[in-house]
């Protein structure tokens, strides 16, 4: 443990690292640059037979660090474990691929304290903006918290980047593990247990997303088909039901698109080419995934998705892979 004082922290941050200290090092970066950095626990799940050395720099400035040491669990099962292990009354579920602004935990930590928020969301920026998939990406998995936002109660936040208050998450036992797995239905069963959500636009955050056409091609169309399968899992369809979302799944394109470009606009969202084709692309692929799941349930897609999370370096351009190494060499201090 490194720079432990005897002072409770303020907020714990959690972070996976499966493939080791360089796949959050810029992440780490932005975190070590916060505005209460010196009163952020911050806890790395690593995996098993990985070193972390827990006297390297990039720790330098946080109250505390935890290192955990983890099998190939699933990704809900470890960030559950972090949860349990952290000290402070607030969580934020960091990535590897999403940069927080200076005053980001800050943010996050005065909005718990002045009200009874089961969680508090940060306002979405795009740290790589120059392709159409990238915006496709960011737009279907965080449109209605992307900038421009105003502040407010909201009925959803995103899972990750979002802060929640640790004893909420414990109280759920150990239906934790399963909740935070994607389309696990974290938020919803938040909010259906009578949870309020706050979007703090001052809590703002970069994320980086993919932008290979092949790689958004198969997020997409696994992340549709996931949605599908585990709704339909959930709220207990019968043959007919399923059968008619499919038989219906050709207009889900259309309606979402409309809905989407509709909120985007709502916000003063400034509706460009790429964000308008990107939105576009994205629900194409997402009704055909969603179309996969009514009919042949979630087949591979969650395996298929945890390994998405990691190494986002492997699902960019040529373009912005350079970009991002430039940015990574110029030092701790870069956006």
């Amino acid at each position: 443990m490194t720079n432990q004082t005897t002072s409770h922290p303020r907020v714990s941050v959690i972070l996976m690292a499966r493939d080791g200290l360089d796949q959050i090092r810029r992440t780490l970066a932005h975190l070590s640059r916060q505005t209460i950095a010196d009163v952020t626990e911050l806890i790395v799940i690593a995996s098993e037979g990985l070193a972390i050395d827990q006297d390297d720099e990039a720790f330098a400035r946080f109250q505390s660090v935890r290192v955990l040491y983890a099998d190939s669990s699933t990704l809900g099962a470890l960030q559950s474990e972090g949860v349990r292990q952290a000290s402070a009354p607030w969580v934020i579920l960091g990535e590897d691929h999403a940069w927080p602004e200076p005053a980001y935990a800050e943010a996050i930590a005065d909005r718990f304290e002045s009200g009874s928020w089961v969680a508090v969301g940060p306002a979405m920026t795009n740290a790589n903006p120059e392709s159409i998939a990238s915006w496709s990406n960011l737009l279907l998995a965080y449109g209605p918290w992307t900038e421009p936002r105003t502040g407010g109660q909201v009925p959803a936040l995103p899972g990750t980047n979002t802060g929640y208050r640790r004893e909420t998450l414990l109280a759920l036992g150990d239906r934790l593990d399963d909740l935070l797995a994607r389309e696990g239905g974290l938020i919803g069963e938040l909010v259906r247990d009578g949870g309020t959500l706050y979007l703090e636009p001052r809590a703002r955050t970069a994320h980086q997303n993919f932008s290979k056409l092949s790689s958004t091609i198969s997020l997409r169309v696994n992340a549709g088909r996931l949605y599908a399968a585990r709704r339909a899992t959930r709220e207990k369809w019968g043959f007919g039901k399923r059968a008619l979302y499919a038989a219906c799944s050709p207009l889900i394109p259309p309606l979402r698109f409309a809905r989407i470009l509709a909120e985007l606009r709502g916000h003063s969202m400034r509706l460009t080419s790429k964000p308008v084709v990107g939105v576009g692309l994205g629900v194409v692929f997402d009704g055909m995934g969603q179309l996969l799941g009514y009919v042949a349930g979630d087949g591979n897609a969650a395996a298929t998705l945890a390994d998405f999370e990691f190494t986002r370096e492997r699902f960019l351009t040529e373009r912005d892979r350079a970009q991002a190494r430039q940015v990574s060499a110029s030092g701790p201090g870069s956006p």
